[in-house]
């Protein structure tokens, strides 16, 4: 490589740096025993640690650049916030940061020139072209076939069929709003508004299984079907083609006013009594649903036809308001990227002794392999299924995480196509 500078010592140290941190993310992923996780945890590894030797060999700084894009991206995009999720891509992010803007300071100065080798070179881009070729040629062959990867599709992307195809016989949405309380603060009266889906050919007449779906934190009510409407058209051509039975779908928003503004959780928790006692009563008492009216017992015999989900902060809710708090209620649950309930709330809720005559349907949990969420919700959900008889891995539970995606609705999309085939297909 000729005479060793200070930007051939900055870029070696960082290289080294890198592969400690890249050996500690795969170690990480390993022990949480999830194979997607694992093998993007590894990839992005060997990507990120392959780059910075071969800008340290090949004395290439530029390089150092998008190391440090990449991994300030997988790091912000999990959330800011959860410091403690993502330690290794953070120091990622650091230390390839520092490296980049000291290495090309330093190149600049000594104006140091080049030495492309050509097997350092060659090594990142077979990583490069068989990372990014096989996720996103899977990803590509599985929304654009009905038989390749078929047994693995709802792990990789929703087929186009479903939710790009217009569909002629469209259900339709409407606007409601109900009058409930601010029950985790005052108890005052607040009207608050709901979407409600209503498949096409929606008849009076007859009875639907209903869905209550719950947006995340800093979105509303409008979040799944309007501002996202591709989940309508989804669910449109899946009632259409008959793959679902005809479901309503109701929107609504644990946000109540400007409540809990800095304590949000609390509304996650106080959303049951909303619930309950105003939502619920509401909607099923101007829809055509299995209950045959809305005292408490009509719900509680109509339970088999009613689900409850939701995404981040209202998969928590879903946690603590519906899985825990209305057993009684609903018997089908949804879960993506979110849980932050403890081994005790699950002691006092679902597991109950007045609670263990309910048995649950379908208990359908998912998240990214990148998302924030995911080890806890994962070793919470495992802790969960081996000490509940009432839940079995394969049967009426299961934990799916979809290759390359974050605490995004790319991840949600594919984790409301996933449960509404298995609950209503």
């Amino acid at each position: 490589m000729g005479k060793k500078s200070l930007g051939d010592f900055i870029s070696l140290v960082g290289s080294v740096l890198l592969i400690g941190l890249g050996i500690w993310n795969v170690l990480d992923y390993f022990f949480l025993g999830e194979t997607f996780s694992f093998v993007a945890a590894l990839s992005m590894s060997l990507l990120f640690c392959f780059a910075a030797l071969t800008a340290w060999h090949c004395r290439l700084p530029l390089l150092w650049i998008p190391i440090a894009v990449g991994s300030a991206v997988l790091f912000f995009c999990s959330n800011l916030f959860e410091v403690l999720s993502n330690l290794p891509y953070l120091f990622f992010w650091i230390v390839s940061t520092i490296v980049a803007l000291a290495s090309l300071v330093v190149f600049f100065k000594e104006r140091t020139k080049p030495k492309i080798s050509p097997l350092p070179l060659g090594c990142f881009l077979l990583v490069f072209v068989n990372f990014f070729g096989f996720w996103g040629l899977t990803s590509f062959f599985s929304s654009k076939s009905e038989f390749l990867w078929k047994e693995m599709s709802e792990l990789w992307a929703v087929p186009d069929r479903f939710d790009k195809a217009a569909c002629k016989n469209k259900g339709t949405l409407e606007e409601i709003f109900y009058t409930t309380k601010a029950y985790a603060t005052d108890s005052r009266e607040v009207q608050k508004r709901a979407f409600i889906y209503l498949p096409f050919g929606y008849d009076e007449e007859k009875s639907y299984d209903i869905l209550y779906l719950l947006h995340g934190t800093g979105d509303r009510e409008d979040y799944w079907l309007k501002r996202f409407s591709y989940n309508k058209v989804m669910l449109d051509n899946l009632i259409d083609r008959k793959i679902i039975k005809p479901v309503i779908v109701v929107t609504p928003t644990w946000y109540v006013e400007n409540d809990c503004a800095d304590e949000l959780d609390k509304l996650t928790y106080s959303f049951q009594k909303e619930l309950r006692n105003d939502l619920m009563p509401f909607v099923e008492s101007h829809y055509a649903t299995y209950a045959k009216g809305t005292t408490p017992s009509d719900f509680e015999e109509s339970r088999d036809h009613r689900a409850f989900a939701g995404l981040s902060r209202g998969s928590v809710t879903t946690f603590h308001s519906a899985f825990n708090g209305s057993l009684d209620y609903f018997s089908y649950f949804g879960c993506y990227s979110g849980c932050r309930t403890s081994e005790a709330e699950f002691a006092n809720g679902f597991s109950s002794e007045e609670n263990q005559k309910y048995a649950v349907n379908y208990f359908y949990n998912t998240s990214g392999s990148f998302d924030f969420m995911l080890k806890e919700h994962l070793k919470t959900y495992r802790a969960l299924v081996k000490r509940e008889d009432r839940l079995v891995e394969g049967e009426n539970c299961s934990f799916d995480v979809f290759p390359m995606c974050y605490h995004s609705m790319t991840s949600w999309h594919i984790a409301l196509y996933n449960t509404l085939i298995k609950f209503y297909g």
